[in-house]
Parts: C-alpha cells; sequence; structure tokens
C-alpha cells in the first residue's frame, strides 16, 4: 500500500510576484491622482500659455506666421518644391479669400482687405452681409408663423457660421498653434491605432503614403514636425525649446517624483515637496535628457572638422578616402546612440527621481537598461502604450460625458434667444461634440455682460478638458516609471521598493500597497538626514 502524497492547498497567488509586467496595470491608479493631475495640469497650462504669448510677439515683431497645410505640404514636397509653394500662398490665398467672400454675397476685393489680408475684417464684412439678411427675415416676421421664423433664423446663422468658417482655414496662423495641432492629430492618432492594435511595424524602414499606424503617427510626431520647425522657423523652435524645457524639467520632475514614490512604496508626496524635489534637482532634470543630443552634437562636429580637413586642402583627398572608416564608425556611433535614445530618454526622469542621482548617472542608468534588454523594454512599452490609451479613451468619455451633463442640465434652465434666434446658453457654451471636446464662440449676437459670461465658463472648460492632457502627462511619467524600475529589477535585481528617500511628509495612498515576496526594505543608509 502506497503512502498517501502530501497534500499542498494554494490559498492566494501572487500574480506580479509570477508576471511583474503586470505592475504596468497599476499605471492608472497612480497616474489619475489628483496631486499628479493637478501638477501636470500646470505644466500643460504653462506650456500653452508660453506658446500662445510666443506666437503673439514672433508675429507682432516678425510677421511669423504658418500657411494652411504647410506641414502637410512640407512632408510630402522635395525642399525646392516646398520654397515655390510658401511663395505662392500669399496670391493664392488671396484669390481663395476673394472668392470665399463673393460666395457668402461680400462684393469685395482681397486687395481691399489690405496688404496683409486682414481677415478680421473680412469676417466682419461677411458678418455685415448676413446681418442684412437676418433685417429682411425680421421685416417679415409678422407674416410668418412663429416656427418657420426661428427655422430661418437659425438656418441663416447656421450659413453665417459656415461662410466665417471657410474664411478662417484661409487664414494663416502662429507657429504654436499650428504646431500645437499637427502634435494632438499625431497623438490622437496613436491612441486609436494602439487601442486597434494597428502599429505598424513594417513602415519603420518604409513609410506608407496615409498611413494611420503608430509608427506613421511617431514618424511625424518625432520627425517630420521637428524637421519643420527646424528648417522653417528657428529663432520659434530655439525660443520654445528653452522655455518647455525649463517648465518640464520642474514640473515634469515633480510629476516623475510623486510618481516614483506612488510605484515603490505607495506613497504619495505633497505637491510642494515634490517640486521642491525637483526644483533641488532642476540642472539635473534639464541635462539629462540632452546628453544624448551634446554626445551627437560632439561627433557630429568631429566629422564636420574632418571632411573640411582632409576634402578642401589638395593632395589630402587621398588620405580622407584611406582614413574614410573612420567617419563611418563615427556615424556609427552616432546612429547608435540616437536610436538607444529613443527609448533611453524615457527612463531619465524616472532613473533621476528613483534614485536621486545625478545626469550622467542617470543617462548611464537608462540607457544600459535599454541596451541590455531592449526585447523587454520593447514588450513593456507596448504594453504601456495599449494599456494608456484604452485609459485615455475612458478619461476623454468622462469628461464628455460631464460637459455634456452640464450643458444639457444648466441649458434647460436657461430661456431665451439671441439676436441670432439661438439658445442663449448654446451661445454660451456650445453643445459638446464627442471627439471634439474645444469649441469657438460667437459673442456678436450677446450683450457684454453674457460676452463675459461665456469668456469666464469657455476658461473654466478648457481648464477642465486640459484635464485629459494632464493625464496623459502624468500616465506617461507613470509608466516610464514602471519601466524603469521593470527593467532595472532584471538588469541590477534590485527590489520594486528601493527608491531614494528624504524626509519629506508623504499621504498614505487610498489603495493598500501589494507586498511581494522578493522586496526587501530600502536600506537605511539611503535615507539623507
Amino acid at each position: 500500500m502506497t503512502p498517501e502524497q502530501p497534500r499542498t492547498i494554494i490559498e492566494r497567488v501572487d500574480y506580479h510576484a509570477l508576471f511583474p509586467f503586470l505592475r504596468l496595470f497599476d499605471s492608472f491608479r497612480i497616474a489619475i491622482h489628483p496631486s499628479r493631475l493637478l501638477t501636470a495640469l500646470l505644466a500643460v497650462v504653462l506650456i500653452y500659455l508660453g506658446g500662445t504669448m510666443l506666437d503673439q510677439m514672433l508675429d507682432q515683431f516678425f510677421g511669423t506666421r504658418v500657411y494652411p497645410g504647410e506641414v502637410e505640404r512640407y512632408a510630402n514636397l522635395s525642399p525646392d518644391e516646398f520654397r515655390q509653394w510658401r511663395e505662392a500662398q500669399p496670391k493664392r490665398i488671396g484669390d481663395q479669400l476673394e472668392d470665399a467672400l463673393r460666395s457668402a454675397g461680400v462684393r469685395m476685393q482681397a486687395d481691399e482687405i489690405g496688404q496683409k489680408l486682414d481677415f478680421d475684417a473680412a469676417v466682419r464684412e461677411v458678418r455685415k452681409a448676413f446681418a442684412e439678411n437676418r433685417k429682411r427675415i425680421e421685416a417679415l416676421k409678422d407674416q410668418s408663423k412663429p416656427e418657420s421664423f426661428r427655422w430661418r433664423m437659425e438656418e441663416l446663422a447656421r450659413e453665417e457660421q459656415s461662410r466665417i468658417e471657410a474664411v478662417r482655414r484661409l487664414e494663416p496662423r502662429g507657429v504654436f498653434e499650428t504646431t500645437l495641432d499637427n502634435q494632438l492629430a499625431c497623438f490622437e492618432q496613436i491612441v486609436t491605432s494602439s487601442s486597434a492594435l494597428n502599429f505598424g511595424f513594417r513602415e519603420a524602414l518604409n513609410p506608407v503614403p496615409g498611413s494611420v499606424s503608430v509608427v506613421a503617427a511617431l514618424r511625424g510626431m518625432l520627425m517630420t514636425i521637428p524637421s519643420w520647425l527646424w528648417s522653417t522657423h528657428t529663432t520659434f523652435t530655439v525660443l520654445y525649446a528653452l522655455g518647455l524645457l525649463a517648465v518640464w524639467s520642474l514640473l515634469g520632475g515633480a510629476v516623475a517624483r510623486s510618481a516614483a514614490l506612488g510605484a515603490t512604496i505607495n506613497k504619495t508626496p505633497s505637491i510642494t515637496h515634490a517640486v521642491l524635489f525637483a526644483y533641488r534637482r532642476w540642472p539635473t532634470f534639464a541635462v539629462a535628457p540632452l546628453i544624448p543630443v551634446i554626445l551627437v552634437a560632439a561627433l557630429a562636429v568631429l566629422l564636420l572638422v574632418g571632411g573640411f580637413v582632409f576634402f578642401n586642402v589638395p593632395g589630402l583627398d587621398v588620405v580622407g578616402g584611406l582614413v574614410f572608416v573612420v567617419a563611418l564608425v563615427v556615424g556609427l556611433a552616432m546612429a547608435m546612440t540616437l536610436a538607444i535614445s529613443i527609448g533611453g530618454v524615457g527612463l531619465v526622469y524616472p532613473a533621476v527621481a528613483v534614485e536621486g542621482t545625478d545626469a550622467f548617472d542617470a543617462f548611464t542608468r537608462s540607457y544600459s537598461y535599454v541596451w541590455a534588454h531592449p526585447w523587454r523594454w520593447l514588450f513593456y512599452t507596448v504594453v504601456s502604450l495599449v494599456y494608456g490609451a484604452i485609459t485615455y479613451l475612458f478619461v476623454g468619455a468622462v469628461i464628455f460625458l460631464t460637459l455634456w451633463l452640464v450643458q444639457y442640465c444648466v441649458g434647460m434652465g436657461v430661456i431665451g434667444h439671441n439676436a441670432a434666434g439661438l439658445d442663449r446658453f448654446v451661445a454660451i457654451m456650445p453643445r459638446p461634440r464627442l471627439g471634439h471636446l474645444t469649441y469657438d464662440m460667437d459673442l456678436t449676437a450677446l450683450p457684454w455682460y453674457t460676452k463675459a459670461s461665456a469668456v469666464v465658463v469657455r476658461i473654466w472648460v478648457n481648464l477642465f478638458i486640459a484635464l485629459l492632457a494632464a493625464y496623459a502627462v502624468s500616465f506617461y511619467l507613470t509608466s516610464q516609471t514602471w519601466i524603469y524600475l521593470l527593467l532595472r529589477r532584471v538588469g541590477d535585481g534590485a527590489a520594486f521598493d528601493e527608491v531614494h528617500t528624504e524626509l519629506e511628509p508623504v499621504t498614505e495612498s487610498s489603495t493598500p500597497a501589494q507586498s511581494a515576496p522578493d522586496t526587501v526594505a530600502p536600506p537605511t543608509d539611503s535615507v539623507e538626514p
């Protein structure tokens, strides 16, 4: 008779220990915390205000504007064709503006609006033409049924708005405004394509025109738009990059520090102490992402000097040809640095926030992890991208539902119509549209006090919508923190809860920390007095 085998009863499986990458799904819980959202929101607002002010300054002093469709033309035309296209735009826009005015019932030549094509004057002329039409309809009010009169007024208002939009679409815009719209379009394409698992990896080396894959969107966001900015609007690019780096180093570093404590020891520091941590390491946060750029620039200067010496001095061409292999090796080093930068640059801020280290150490840590484990990094990045896209759509749906409910419920209590025959509250806050939460206002038919109310309402609504961008920032830094911790555990064997700590007050997270058998307490010598 065989002895009875002992039984093993499994009461609980620690899936986070069994599958460590599941910790990536904690990113939503950490990123959605109000303190991190508010810090990221402040960064978004400052970046937007700085870019808008820079647009106004450059337009005022240099007349710097962007023609409609300029970025798309830059991506699809050769440099000479693009230059010729830009030179032909003033006359072409003038002809199109004249056609748009004629279709709106305005008999006015484009050159009558001024050499700079004053689109505000063109819009005023359109409004005058429709005001006359409105007077003719009002003169027949007594002869029409109330429902018919209101329908005709609303139809006229919609047509007027359509004609005004047709004029505004021809108007050159600011560099920041154009850049923001194109970057947001690429970002939305990344979100929708990621949620549909349309990554398009085969397009990495063979671009497909008109593709809507993640790779195509990343190419536009990281290559086409920056290249267009640098080659066409260099002054704006330099000034904006300096301001962006200053804001991102401080507030982005604060969000990264808060996310690091949330991911490692499940604590949430106050906004003040997170900002103070980033402020004390402001130069580190500013310099660390620039190290690969500095390295590539130094190698580029080395190649430039070599080309000048060996291929400009007679007789040295032969020597230059013999040692040209050195140029290829230097070019390979530049290419490898840029390639690793794609993954390593996102881990630099988590390295500083988790380790409390200097810029060079953060650079070497993050890039060495990606170099040693590229497939793990790619897998973690794809998982975070898909999960982030799904949560982003969820947060966007919640924001849309909130705005729709507020607009509908408040609008039911507002009685009356404006001079154009539209609902009074619709003129103050138009109904939100799914996928397009922002809106433009037409305040011409409103009294001054209603205009003031509409402006204040729009500010609050835009701040609420900006929470979606703040969530994207918070989630990005949080997911990158988890990717850094996962790669660090594989590369150095460090526990997830090993983090540089300081004597700073923190608040308990609403979710209890998840214990893992492979974690150890942080060493006591890592705490600074």
